[in-house]
């Protein structure tokens, strides 16, 4: 009979938590009445606990279905940007602008680039069309030419210079009207061998006629002075 009893009252007591060290039939009426207003407090704080755990559930179940939307929407976007993306691609592949040979894009030149090129290409017609100078016999190509005729009169060593094929030139017209200006270069034809023979020759004769009035310490800058005229 006791054995049920106390089965009956395990049965009873249902309530969670730290069992407490006195049951309530031995407890006095004021002990009873605050452990009652103790239970309550709980009871109220666990039932609000659970509405804000409830409301806290909802609010992410929301924003994970708005955040699965907008991920839908966005994966969409995507597919259609994939698609216009590979009919752009197409559409370039297939354009006459554009020729893709050996990953190497050519496009046509531009108005300004043919401008250019139409002035450059004027330019060396115009530098082909010169008349070319006349050159010097194949037996004389390698005659080694000096600025002064008679730097081995008055020195041992020769300087090897290139000819030049241009003189300065003076307009008398423009110069009078306008004023003194820079000399131009014209071009013109070299001396063949048979005149610079003939000059050198003149110039000795010249040189024995005044032998003296000119003296016979001559350098190469009085030379190229003489001769720069």
């Amino acid at each position: 009979m006791c054995f049920i009893q106390r089965k009956v009252t395990a049965t009873k007591r249902m309530r969670p938590g730290i069992k407490p060290k006195k049951l309530d039939n031995e407890l006095t009426k004021e002990e009873l009445l605050v452990r009652e207003r103790r239970r309550k407090r709980n009871k109220e704080a666990a039932a609000k606990k659970r509405i804000e755990f409830k409301q806290t559930v909802g609010i992410l179940e929301s924003k994970k279905i708005k955040l699965e939307s907008e991920n839908d929407s966005m994966m969409t976007e995507v597919a259609q940007m994939e698609k216009k993306m590979a009919r752009m691609k197409a559409a370039l592949r297939e354009h006459e602008c554009v020729e893709t040979n050996n990953t190497q894009q050519f496009f046509p030149p531009s108005p300004n680039q043919e401008f250019f090129s139409d002035l450059s290409a004027g330019f060396i017609e115009h530098f082909e069309e010169a008349i070319p100078v006349e050159t010097a016999p194949a037996d004389q190509e390698k005659m080694p030419v000096t600025n002064d005729f008679f730097d081995g009169f008055f020195s041992e060593s020769k300087q090897l210079v290139a000819p030049t094929n241009y003189v300065y030139q003076q307009e008398n017209d423009i110069r009078s009207f306008f004023g003194p200006e820079e000399p131009t270069k014209m071009p013109v034809m070299p001396p063949s061998y048979e005149e610079t023979q003939q000059m050198q020759q003149n110039y000795v004769q010249q040189n024995q006629a005044n032998r003296g009035n000119v003296s016979q310490s001559l350098t190469a800058m009085d030379l190229d002075i003489l001769f720069s005229y």
